[in-house]
């Protein structure tokens, strides 16, 4: 077989533990936390991708304390606890987010992560 025109992906949180000869056959690209500018327009950006996914009652828009609330957590959790808290706003029977429906103890307990 010619793997001659193979493509790999790989990623990792820490790139000290990639053994070196693997290490210098790579591009490595060092992808930093997003600043908090960055970190609001991933927030929003979620939000409005999991409403364009579902008929649900929300506005287009999550108020400023929401925002700021997702924008504390690392983008790989932001669409887990999104959808949580869609769940717990429609139990609490509203078609609104409020700060507390995002709730990172939700996470179980793990440390969150840069990652996206």
């Amino acid at each position: 077989m010619r793997a001659s025109h193979i493509l790999w992906v790989a990623t990792a949180n820490d790139e000290s533990t990639i053994p070196e000869p693997i290490l210098n056959r790579m591009n490595v690209y060092a992808i930093e936390r997003p600043d908090a500018d960055g970190a609001r327009t991933i927030a929003l950006a979620v939000y409005r991708e999991i409403l364009d996914a579902h008929r649900w009652p929300f506005p287009h828009e999550p108020s400023e304390s929401v925002l700021e609330r997702l924008s504390a957590l690392p983008p790989r959790d932001m669409r887990k606890l999104l959808l949580d808290a869609f769940g717990t706003a429609r139990l609490a029977n509203r078609d609104h987010l409020v700060p507390e429906d995002i709730d990172a103890k939700k996470l179980c307990g793990r440390k969150a992560r840069v990652g996206f």
